[in-house]
Protein backbone atom coordinates (compact mmCIF):
# COMPACT_ATOMS: atom_id res chain seq x y z
CA UNK A 1 0.00 0.00 0.00
CA UNK A 2 2.72 2.46 0.84
CA UNK A 3 4.57 1.73 -2.51
CA UNK A 4 1.61 1.99 -4.04
CA UNK A 5 0.58 5.72 -2.52
CA UNK A 6 4.67 6.60 -3.72
CA UNK A 7 4.52 5.97 -7.00
CA UNK A 8 0.86 7.85 -7.31
CA UNK A 9 2.58 11.02 -5.77
CA UNK A 10 5.60 10.55 -7.73
CA UNK A 11 3.21 10.54 -10.89
CA UNK A 12 1.17 13.16 -9.89
CA UNK A 13 3.36 15.59 -10.22
CA UNK A 14 4.37 14.81 -13.90
CA UNK A 15 0.85 14.98 -14.93
CA UNK A 16 1.46 18.78 -15.03
CA UNK A 17 5.29 18.99 -16.17
CA UNK A 18 3.70 19.15 -19.49
CA UNK A 19 2.37 22.65 -19.27
CA UNK A 20 4.78 24.07 -16.67
CA UNK A 21 6.42 26.86 -18.42
CA UNK A 22 4.13 27.73 -21.57
CA UNK A 23 2.10 30.43 -20.86
CA UNK A 24 -0.47 32.13 -23.24
CA UNK A 25 0.24 35.50 -23.82
CA UNK A 26 -2.62 38.12 -25.23
CA UNK A 27 -1.10 40.58 -27.54
CA UNK A 28 -3.93 42.82 -27.54
CA UNK A 29 -7.73 43.03 -26.24
CA UNK A 30 -10.26 42.15 -28.53
CA UNK A 31 -13.68 44.32 -29.18
CA UNK A 32 -15.84 41.31 -29.45
CA UNK A 33 -19.57 42.30 -31.11
CA UNK A 34 -22.21 40.06 -30.74
CA UNK A 35 -24.00 38.90 -33.91
CA UNK A 36 -27.90 37.04 -33.23
CA UNK A 37 -29.39 34.44 -35.13
CA UNK A 38 -32.18 32.25 -34.62
CA UNK A 39 -30.29 29.82 -32.29
CA UNK A 40 -26.51 31.05 -32.39
CA UNK A 41 -25.30 34.33 -30.18
CA UNK A 42 -22.02 34.67 -32.56
CA UNK A 43 -18.85 36.98 -31.04
CA UNK A 44 -16.76 38.04 -33.30
CA UNK A 45 -14.24 41.45 -33.58
CA UNK A 46 -13.85 40.91 -37.40
CA UNK A 47 -14.54 43.74 -39.47
CA UNK A 48 -15.47 41.52 -42.40
CA UNK A 49 -19.30 41.16 -42.02
CA UNK A 50 -19.21 38.65 -44.73
CA UNK A 51 -17.27 36.39 -42.65
CA UNK A 52 -19.71 36.34 -39.59
CA UNK A 53 -22.74 36.32 -42.15
CA UNK A 54 -21.03 32.79 -43.94
CA UNK A 55 -20.66 31.58 -40.27
CA UNK A 56 -24.23 32.20 -39.15
CA UNK A 57 -25.59 30.99 -42.29
CA UNK A 58 -23.73 27.72 -42.32
CA UNK A 59 -24.43 27.56 -38.49
CA UNK A 60 -28.01 27.94 -39.06
CA UNK A 61 -28.10 25.11 -42.02
CA UNK A 62 -25.77 22.73 -39.70
CA UNK A 63 -28.63 22.94 -37.00
CA UNK A 64 -31.36 22.20 -38.66
CA UNK A 65 -29.82 19.33 -40.00
CA UNK A 66 -28.54 18.08 -36.94
CA UNK A 67 -31.64 18.49 -35.41
CA UNK A 68 -33.24 16.60 -38.11
CA UNK A 69 -30.44 13.71 -38.52
CA UNK A 70 -30.47 13.54 -34.46
CA UNK A 71 -33.65 14.15 -33.52
CA UNK A 72 -32.51 16.60 -30.48
CA UNK A 73 -32.56 20.34 -30.53
CA UNK A 74 -30.46 22.78 -27.94
CA UNK A 75 -32.50 24.85 -25.50
CA UNK A 76 -30.89 27.70 -25.34
CA UNK A 77 -29.04 30.23 -28.16
CA UNK A 78 -25.16 28.07 -28.84
CA UNK A 79 -22.35 30.74 -28.82
CA UNK A 80 -19.85 30.76 -31.15
CA UNK A 81 -16.79 32.94 -30.43
CA UNK A 82 -14.89 33.48 -34.04
CA UNK A 83 -11.02 34.48 -34.01
CA UNK A 84 -9.63 36.15 -36.93
CA UNK A 85 -6.62 33.50 -37.23
CA UNK A 86 -4.87 30.58 -35.41
CA UNK A 87 -2.65 32.95 -33.77
CA UNK A 88 -5.25 35.38 -31.90
CA UNK A 89 -7.28 32.16 -31.62
CA UNK A 90 -4.30 30.36 -29.63
CA UNK A 91 -4.34 33.53 -26.86
CA UNK A 92 -7.97 32.47 -25.38
CA UNK A 93 -8.47 32.33 -22.56
CA UNK A 94 -11.91 30.78 -22.71
CA UNK A 95 -9.90 27.70 -21.64
CA UNK A 96 -6.71 27.73 -19.66
CA UNK A 97 -5.48 25.41 -21.67
CA UNK A 98 -2.46 25.52 -23.93
CA UNK A 99 -3.50 25.45 -27.23
CA UNK A 100 -1.76 23.60 -29.78
CA UNK A 101 -0.71 24.38 -33.45
CA UNK A 102 -3.16 22.19 -35.48
CA UNK A 103 -5.74 22.59 -33.50
CA UNK A 104 -8.91 23.88 -35.62
CA UNK A 105 -11.47 24.45 -33.02
CA UNK A 106 -12.76 23.21 -30.00
CA UNK A 107 -16.62 23.02 -28.25
CA UNK A 108 -15.99 23.76 -24.45
CA UNK A 109 -17.19 21.50 -22.69
CA UNK A 110 -18.92 23.29 -19.46
CA UNK A 111 -21.09 25.83 -21.44
CA UNK A 112 -20.72 24.41 -24.48
CA UNK A 113 -18.84 27.39 -26.51
CA UNK A 114 -17.72 26.74 -30.11
CA UNK A 115 -14.50 28.55 -30.18
CA UNK A 116 -13.00 28.59 -34.23
CA UNK A 117 -9.95 30.54 -35.70
CA UNK A 118 -10.89 31.13 -39.10
CA UNK A 119 -7.54 30.70 -41.14
CA UNK A 120 -8.43 32.41 -44.26
CA UNK A 121 -10.14 29.09 -46.15
CA UNK A 122 -14.00 29.21 -46.32
CA UNK A 123 -14.21 25.65 -46.63
CA UNK A 124 -11.88 24.54 -44.18
CA UNK A 125 -13.78 27.03 -41.96
CA UNK A 126 -17.48 25.63 -42.63
CA UNK A 127 -16.16 22.48 -42.25
CA UNK A 128 -14.64 23.49 -38.76
CA UNK A 129 -17.51 25.05 -37.70
CA UNK A 130 -19.66 22.11 -38.77
CA UNK A 131 -17.51 19.67 -37.01
CA UNK A 132 -17.83 21.71 -33.66
CA UNK A 133 -21.17 21.99 -33.71
CA UNK A 134 -21.39 18.43 -33.74
CA UNK A 135 -19.40 18.24 -30.43
CA UNK A 136 -22.05 20.46 -29.04
CA UNK A 137 -25.10 17.94 -29.70
CA UNK A 138 -23.36 14.96 -28.29
CA UNK A 139 -22.86 17.25 -25.50
CA UNK A 140 -26.81 17.76 -25.39
CA UNK A 141 -26.91 13.85 -25.89
CA UNK A 142 -24.96 13.08 -23.03
CA UNK A 143 -26.01 15.85 -20.50
CA UNK A 144 -29.69 14.55 -20.58
CA UNK A 145 -31.16 13.36 -17.90
CA UNK A 146 -28.46 13.84 -15.71
CA UNK A 147 -27.43 17.15 -13.94
CA UNK A 148 -24.58 18.31 -15.70
CA UNK A 149 -22.55 17.61 -18.87
CA UNK A 150 -19.43 16.95 -17.35
CA UNK A 151 -21.51 13.98 -15.44
CA UNK A 152 -22.84 13.02 -18.77
CA UNK A 153 -19.78 12.64 -20.13
CA UNK A 154 -17.82 10.97 -17.25
CA UNK A 155 -20.61 8.11 -17.34
CA UNK A 156 -21.34 7.56 -20.79
CA UNK A 157 -17.36 7.13 -21.57
CA UNK A 158 -18.04 7.62 -25.33
CA UNK A 159 -14.30 6.26 -27.02
CA UNK A 160 -12.83 9.45 -28.76
CA UNK A 161 -12.80 7.74 -31.78
CA UNK A 162 -16.76 7.29 -31.92
CA UNK A 163 -17.16 11.14 -31.00
CA UNK A 164 -14.50 12.34 -33.85
CA UNK A 165 -15.77 9.74 -36.24
CA UNK A 166 -19.23 11.10 -35.99
CA UNK A 167 -18.37 14.19 -35.78
CA UNK A 168 -16.17 13.92 -39.02
CA UNK A 169 -19.12 11.64 -40.78
CA UNK A 170 -21.57 14.95 -39.51
CA UNK A 171 -19.21 17.87 -41.10
CA UNK A 172 -18.51 16.72 -44.33
CA UNK A 173 -20.12 13.36 -45.28
CA UNK A 174 -18.62 10.26 -46.83
CA UNK A 175 -16.08 11.45 -49.26
CA UNK A 176 -14.22 9.47 -51.96
CA UNK A 177 -11.28 10.02 -50.21
CA UNK A 178 -12.23 8.29 -46.87
CA UNK A 179 -13.85 5.47 -49.17
CA UNK A 180 -10.36 4.57 -50.40
CA UNK A 181 -8.73 5.06 -47.32
CA UNK A 182 -11.21 2.30 -45.50
CA UNK A 183 -11.13 0.04 -48.62
CA UNK A 184 -7.08 0.22 -48.41
CA UNK A 185 -7.22 -0.53 -45.30
CA UNK A 186 -9.64 -4.22 -45.52
CA UNK A 187 -7.91 -4.72 -48.91
CA UNK A 188 -4.19 -4.53 -47.53
CA UNK A 189 -6.19 -6.57 -43.88
CA UNK A 190 -4.93 -3.38 -41.35
CA UNK A 191 -8.42 -2.13 -40.21
CA UNK A 192 -7.96 -1.64 -36.67
CA UNK A 193 -10.31 -4.01 -34.50
CA UNK A 194 -12.77 -1.13 -32.08
CA UNK A 195 -10.08 -2.24 -28.95
CA UNK A 196 -7.23 -0.67 -31.05
CA UNK A 197 -9.15 2.05 -31.82
CA UNK A 198 -9.16 3.18 -28.33
CA UNK A 199 -5.84 4.18 -28.79
CA UNK A 200 -6.30 6.37 -31.18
Amino acid sequence: MRNIFICLSLLWGNLFAYSFGKNKFQTRTYDFRIYETHNFRIFSYSKDDFMVKFAGTVLEEAYNEYVSTLGISIESKIPVIIYNSPKHFSETNVIPDVIEEGIGGFTEIFKTRVVVPFNGSYADFKHVLRHELVHVFQYAMMRKGKRSTLEGVLTSQVPLWATEGMAEFLSIGWSPDAERYVRDLILSDKLPTLVELNYY
